[in-house]
């Protein structure tokens, strides 16, 4: 039983032609188990050894840039309904004001001091639910980075592509970023990220990606939050010489060093112990972190088997994710669905950030979805997750049916009969966003699906 995350991806496309034209970026979100906060420069360099050790999560942020036949730039995130719309790249730069600031402050960097070769339509889309802590916003950023310097021409290694995307979030959120987002988002799976005098250095955490989606379960608690704010309050803190912050995070770096050698090791009794004592800290230093809500459900799932927790980021709301054992682990979600958190899909994010270019994109005009449609705790149960490997059926004038190999890269429930009218399916059908080996993609309901292990 998941909840499915919000997937808009059949609005960015749902006709697929076959000129190529424009790019596609998806990049995922993460989780952190140990030394966050540590990451923001320069509190790391008070701190010898400190390491962030974090996982990213099969919970995407896409950013598609299509062409236009007008020298205008249009700008739409479709989770949250904000939009800019400007005659020009210059009328763009001299805005006093922007609805999608992300896209808006980067496109300022990319054409800083010069006009696109023609007009585009820029979409963002987060499955992550608001304020989630999972750094969604983090990860948008890598992904319309990627996306844009692939449109403009440009070839940027993986690290500049985290300078420019962490650069211009401080210049959005106008407090000091820490660098540990960007790298699940770059590269997927199980990172280590050192942090050193002479700079950061990614390692990848060599463990059984199966075994962690079994272990863990990540609860959206519906309460947003600021990180950047919070965050910063700990960091004015450290700088200011309060010696209990400063122990408090020597202590966290002592618990991401083990932390990673317990990953590494499979030690999950210890990575559970890890995780609380890591928790115990981070309410010592910011007592706001937690609610009572979050204090309940971290209550209900110890009773239930859990052997750690800790809210995502900077807290005060938002995600809290849970280890189990793989056997407690269905029980918990269970419980934490009862008593009123909206249960999120655990799967680890095999792959880092991907880019693609586009098919053109036959006019045809897309349905809006509305923008509380990603707010709702109901719980559903799918035939077939992210990144799985399924086979199309479609029935040609003739009655015969023809199959297609795809994978599964969205889920969109509809929910109620406004959307019902949108999409053209009855309430309580799981529609699936299913990606081609041409990079076209389709949506389609789950009937139509089979699994490519099914006769």
């Amino acid at each position: 039983m998941i909840q499915p995350p919000h997937d808009t991806n059949i609005l960015m496309s749902q006709i697929i032609s076959r000129q190529p034209s424009g790019v596609v970026a998806r990049a995922a979100c993460r989780v952190d188990l140990a030394g966050g906060t540590m990451d923001m420069w320069p509190l790391y360099l008070f701190h010898p050894g400190s390491v962030v050790v974090n996982i990213a999560v099969r919970i995407m942020t896409t950013c598609r840039i299509i062409p236009t036949a007008s020298r205008g730039i249009e700008l739409v995130s479709l989770d949250t309904g904000l939009a800019d719309s400007f005659p020009s790249m210059e009328a763009l730069r001299a805005a006093a004001s922007y609805r999608h600031a992300l896209a808006a402050y980067l496109l300022r960097f990319f054409y800083a001091d010069s006009e696109a070769a023609s007009g585009f339509r820029l979409e963002t889309h987060s499955e992550s639910p608001a304020g989630a802590g999972i750094s969604g916003s983090s990860a948008l950023m890598i992904s319309t980075t990627a996306a844009l310097a692939r449109f403009t021409g440009r070839k940027l290694p993986p690290e500049q592509i985290r300078e420019i995307a962490q650069n211009v979030e401080a210049q959005l959120i106008r407090v000091p970023t820490g660098c540990q987002d960007y790298y699940p988002a770059l590269y997927g799976g199980v990172s280590a990220v050192q942090l050193d005098v002479d700079g950061i250095h990614r390692q990848a955490i060599d463990c059984d990606a199966d075994e962690l989606d079994r272990r863990f379960v990540l609860a959206y608690t519906g309460a947003p939050r600021q990180s950047g704010i919070n965050n910063w309050e700990v960091f004015k803190r450290h700088i200011d010489g309060d010696r209990r912050i400063f122990r408090n995070f020597e202590r966290i770096g002592e618990i991401a060093r083990a932390m990673r050698g317990a990953v590494a090791s499979a030690d999950w009794e210890e990575t559970g112990r890890l995780l609380r004592e890591e928790w115990k800290l981070r309410r010592t230093n910011a007592p706001a972190i937690a609610t009572p809500f979050i204090d309940q459900l971290i209550t209900v799932a110890r009773r239930n088997g859990s052997l750690g927790a800790k809210v995502c980021g900077a807290g005060g709301g938002g995600c809290v994710l849970f280890m189990t054992s793989p056997d407690a682990k269905e029980r918990i979600e269970q419980k934490l669905a009862a008593a009123g958190a909206q249960i999120l899909p655990f799967a680890v994010a095999r792959q880092g950030v991907s880019v693609r270019a586009l098919k053109t994109v036959t006019k045809r005009k897309s349905r809006l979805i509305p923008r509380n449609f990603s707010r709702s705790t109901k719980t559903w149960k799918t035939l077939f997750d992210y990144g799985d490997a399924v086979v199309l059926m479609t029935k040609n004038d003739a009655g015969n049916v023809a199959e297609e190999g795809c994978s599964v890269c969205g889920i969109t429930p509809v929910e109620n009969e406004e959307q019902a009218g949108i999409f053209g399916h009855p309430v309580g059908t799981v529609l699936y966003t299913v990606e081609f080996g041409d990079g076209s993609d389709k949506l389609v309901p789950e009937s139509d699906l089979k699994s490519t292990d099914a006769p």
